[in-house]
């Protein structure tokens, strides 16, 4: 979502607080198609987590949590002890636990959604929400599914 700092006024009936930007930024690149195969492979769904503080305020107790819907995954929570102020936090467990049983019982494509979302003091800082492709054990993501990372020049 692109957010515009030109016009700090809000009209009649409408919270400043609406467009604030976010008080921090939830980046993550995951899988976009997954099935039993990952599973059984041990192949990981998510590649990258990180969260940044754009506050101007230290976060402390920030949690992070996924899920999904249909659960296909196990939900699960990371903690940030704290996150100072301009701080980009770069989460290192990105283990998921997949359900192996539903994906291994999937016999055809379907859609879900994965979720995360960010909180702190139970507050809701942010929620990222990704589609992704939920496939037959016998069907594979193409090379849609597969990441490739180049170089950095």
């Amino acid at each position: 979502m692109d957010y515009d700092h030109t016009d700090h006024s809000a009209p009649d009936g409408v919270s400043a607080q609406e467009d604030a930007p976010p008080p921090v930024i939830l980046s993550l690149l995951m899988q976009s198609a997954i099935n039993a195969s990952l599973w059984e492979n041990s192949v990981p769904v998510l590649q990258e987590l990180s969260l940044k503080n754009q506050g101007e305020d230290e976060l402390s107790l920030v949690e992070i949590s996924v899920s999904s819907e249909p659960p296909f995954l196990l939900p699960r929570s990371w903690r940030l002890q704290q996150v100072a102020a301009g701080q980009l936090h770069l989460v290192k467990d990105l283990d998921i636990r997949l359900d192996g049983a539903r994906l291994a019982a999937h016999t055809e494509a379907s859609r879900a959604t994965v979720a995360f979302v960010a909180s702190a003091g139970g507050r809701e800082l942010m929620q990222k929400s990704r589609d992704v492709r939920v496939l037959a054990r016998n069907k594979w993501g193409g090379l849609s599914g597969i990441l490739i990372y180049w170089p950095r020049s």
